[in-house]
């Protein structure tokens, strides 16, 4: 009897010394150990088609599907444009016979046009609101031939009647007249090359599809220039806040408007002073943050968007 309690001491410390050690090494490997992430492979260009009528496409290390944007009923004025349109020989806009100002928005019940004449004490005139049509978004005016105005803009208004926006052309605008009435009296440009004229631009592949913020990222495509052969690239946020990009490294002269390459981040920071880029003037920058997500990715060059592609900023 002496002789089994003699073993029963070194049975528990041993016992006790293999549970210490046990659990010891258990700790160890959860603290240290590290999973190895799973390889990237390249996505499929497929996109999936949103219930607001937008797509997304996949993205990321697992090519997932990227979330479709809330669907909003909130009103906004999205663009205003003269088609078809030309620069005119006095810094202007000219216009052809037959041409329309067409303004596009969501969810608006009213768009108005204002003409902003020429001459000192003029107040600022509406369009006859009966020589406008509506067709599901879009709002079209046929502008007359011989018209010359300083400037055209609209307003957007919501159910409430609220106003939503207002979208300027920015510059005089007038049509062929033989009538004297404005300083360009002449015909419209045979050669002019107009947003209906001008090759549609095409987003072939951008690549790398995913990244961090600052990726160098390459778009290849076709007619993908602007004026003077910018190179400027849109990125859309999901709530439809969008940032311009401009290729700052490319060769125009050799890439053409095949090519655009841009670094993903904010060209200033919110409130940093900038200079205008054909202005000359200083004004504060305000770009948005390119935060973590999913983006839409087109060109619009003189005002014609490309189809869309995508580019997720991980985290």
């Amino acid at each position: 009897m002496q002789k089994q309690k003699g073993f029963i001491l070194p049975i528990i410390i041993v016992s006790l010394v293999v549970v210490i050690l046990g659990a010891a090494g258990y700790f160890a490997y959860k603290q240290y150990s590290v999973s190895k992430e799973p390889e990237q492979t390249a996505c499929t260009q497929e996109a999936k088609l949103c219930p607001d009528g937008s797509s997304v496409g996949r993205a990321g290390p697992n090519c997932e599907f990227a979330d479709c944007p809330a669907i909003t009923n909130e009103a906004k004025l999205t663009s205003f444009e003269i088609i078809p349109s030309c620069n005119g020989n006095a810094g202007g806009i000219i216009y052809p016979i037959g041409a329309k100002a067409v303004a596009k928005g969501k969810n608006l019940t009213k768009i108005e046009f204002w003409i902003a004449p020429p001459g000192t004490g003029i107040g600022d005139v509406l369009y006859n609101q009966s020589l406008i049509t509506k067709n599901s978004d879009q709002w079209e005016a046929i502008l007359p031939s011989d018209m010359w105005v300083i400037d055209l803009y609209v307003v957007g208004y919501d159910s409430d009647n609220n106003k939503v926006g207002k979208i300027a052309i920015g510059k005089s605008i007038y049509g062929p007249t033989s009538s004297g009435g404005s300083p360009n009296a002449t015909q419209y440009p045979k050669d002019c090359k107009t947003d209906q004229t001008a090759d549609s631009p095409v987003i072939d592949s951008i690549s790398p599809n995913f990244g961090l913020k600052g990726t160098v990222v390459e778009i290849r495509g076709k007619n993908l220039s602007g004026f003077e052969g910018d190179l400027d690239i849109y990125f859309e946020r999901a709530d439809g806040k969008t940032i311009m990009l401009t290729d700052n490294f490319g060769d125009y002269s050799k890439t053409g408007g095949n090519l655009i390459k841009v670094k993903v981040i904010e060209p200033c920071q919110r409130g940093e002073k900038v200079i205008g880029r054909y202005s000359g003037i200083e004004s504060e920058c305000n770009y948005i943050e390119l935060t973590p997500g999913t983006y839409k990715v087109y060109a619009k060059p003189w005002g014609k968007k490309s189809n869309t592609v995508f580019f997720t900023i991980t985290k």
